[in-house]
């Protein structure tokens, strides 16, 4: 997989989880410009939100998918390695944060996630 970074978050994750991503993506992109927006307008605070959290992470926390679920923590280390703040800030906004809106999904998540990612959820 190329550099993750802020501004490339929409080509990482089709790079990183293929065709999943790319139809939650496409239909993210359909979405915005049916209501009159564009694509450009899009912000990887969206596609982490919208594609990641709530499209990839969330269903796999919900069927015990352990498979898809090591893809997501997997993902998510990856982040959490990378130089890029504000990649790393935005993760930690819409995904980390997130995961506490259900007991179920922290518990998981937190079963599941590697040392960066335990770590941050750990200090909540």
């Amino acid at each position: 997989m190329g550099p993750l970074g802020y501004d490339g978050l929409r080509e990482s994750l089709i790079e990183f989880f293929g065709e999943p991503a790319e139809m939650l993506i496409l239909e993210e992109e359909v979405s915005e410009v049916e209501s009159g927006g564009s694509v450009a307008a899009l912000s990887p605070y969206r596609y982490m939100s919208n594609v990641f959290f709530y499209g990839l992470l969330v269903p796999a926390l919900e069927r015990d998918d352990t498979a898809m679920i090591g893809k997501c923590c997997d993902f998510v280390e990856e982040v959490l390695r990378t130089d890029d703040d504000e990649l790393r800030q935005c993760l930690t906004i819409r995904v980390s944060e997130s995961v506490f809106m259900r007991r179920q999904w922290i518990e998981t998540a937190l079963r599941h996630a590697g040392p960066l990612w335990h770590a941050e959820l750990s200090q909540r």
